[in-house]
C-alpha cells in the first residue's frame, strides 16, 4: 500500500472513496512532528498526490484511472479547494459545518440497483468534482460527521473518527489528546496552589 497524506500523521483513514475528500484536507504541512511538507506546494508535487488519491478513489468506484495533471495555473484552484473542505470540517471554528459551494461536472449513470458517478474535467476540475460527489455520498450514507479535526489547534489533522458514538475528537489520542491532558492537570493544580 501507498503512503497517503493522511497516513503519514498516523491519522485513522476514512473508508472507501471518503479517503480523498480526508486526503486532500490532510496535504498541509503541520507544524508538529513528524512534519509533512504541503503536497500542493508546486505542480509537480501536486500532480504525483492526484495521480495517487484520484487512482485510489477510481479503484472504489470502479472507474478507469485517470492520470490527471495540475498545472501551474491550477494551484491555486488546489489550494482554495482543500481550504473550502478544510473549513467544512470546522477548522476555522466552532461555525456549523457549511462554506462555499464546490462546482461539480459529473455524469450520473443509473442501472437497475446501481448508481455511479464520474468525475468530468481534468486536473483540478476532476478533483473538484469527485471530491463534491464524495462529500454528497458520504453525506447520503451518514458518515460525513465522522471525519472531523483534531481537537489540538497545534495539530489540525483530519480523521475520521471509528468511535462506536462518533465521539472521537484527537487523531491521535496518545499524541494530542495525552498533551491536552497534561496542559488541562497542569492548569487545574495551578489553580489550586496558593500564591
Amino acid at each position: 500500500m501507498t503512503v497517503t497524506a493522511t497516513s503519514r500523521y498516523g491519522a485513522g483513514e476514512a473508508p472507501g472513496g471518503l479517503l480523498l475528500v480526508q486526503d486532500l484536507a490532510n496535504t498541509i504541512p503541520h507544524p508538529r512532528p513528524p512534519v509533512g511538507s504541503d503536497l500542493l506546494s508546486d505542480a509537480a508535487t501536486a500532480t504525483d498526490w492526484l495521480a495517487e488519491a484520484g487512482g485510489r478513489w477510481c479503484a472504489v468506484h470502479g472507474l478507469a484511472r485517470p492520470v490527471p495533471t495540475v498545472t501551474d495555473d491550477d494551484l491555486s484552484a488546489a489550494r482554495l479547494l482543500r481550504h473550502r473542505i478544510r473549513r467544512l470540517l470546522g477548522a476555522e471554528g466552532p461555525q456549523e459545518r457549511t462554506g462555499p459551494a464546490i462546482t461539480a461536472d459529473v455524469r450520473i449513470q443509473v442501472t437497475p440497483g446501481h448508481a455511479a458517478v464520474e468525475p468530468l474535467g481534468t486536473g483540478v476540475g476532476w478533483l473538484a468534482s469527485a471530491v463534491a460527489a464524495e462529500c454528497l455520498l458520504s453525506r447520503c450514507l451518514g458518515v460525513w460527521t465522522r471525519l472531523k479535526i483534531c481537537r489540538n489547534t497545534a495539530c489540525g489533522v483530519v480523521f475520521y473518527d471509528r468511535s462506536r458514538n462518533s465521539s472521537g475528537v484527537w487523531h491521535d489520542v496518545s499524541v494530542c489528546g495525552n498533551a491536552a491532558n497534561v496542559r488541562a492537570f497542569r492548569a487545574r493544580r495551578t489553580v489550586g496552589k496558593p500564591r
